[in-house]
């Protein structure tokens, strides 16, 4: 499984039930398969940011915002692999720190 606590895993799915195209079920087990085989997050990122319209990768930020909070701890590699991922995602200034405050509210 692609998340290592059952909690997490059903805060994920519950936050992008609605988001995405594919089931949840199925997006976390292509998820899992490409991540054994990963090298960097270019290889993820590049298809969203291509394919994806700016209200998409809100709802995708937010729901990763929401994994970070989930545990009540946010580390500094987790606000790090945010901003990588948001520059990777092509977003405008500002779209990460808004996603950030919706999570949390």
């Amino acid at each position: 499984m692609f998340f290592n606590d059952t909690a997490t895993t059903e805060i994920y799915t519950l936050s992008l039930h609605d988001a995405l195209p594919i089931s949840t079920r199925e997006l976390i087990s292509l998820a899992d398969s490409e991540r054994v085989q990963a090298v960097d997050l270019f290889q993820f990122t590049s298809l969203i940011a291509r394919d994806y319209d700016e209200a998409q990768k809100m709802v995708l930020l937010e729901a990763m915002w929401g994994l970070v909070f989930s545990d009540g701890i946010v580390a500094k590699h987790e606000t790090s692999l945010m901003r990588r991922v948001s520059k990777l995602l092509d977003v405008k200034p500002g779209f990460l720190a808004e996603a950030r405050k919706r999570a949390s509210s």
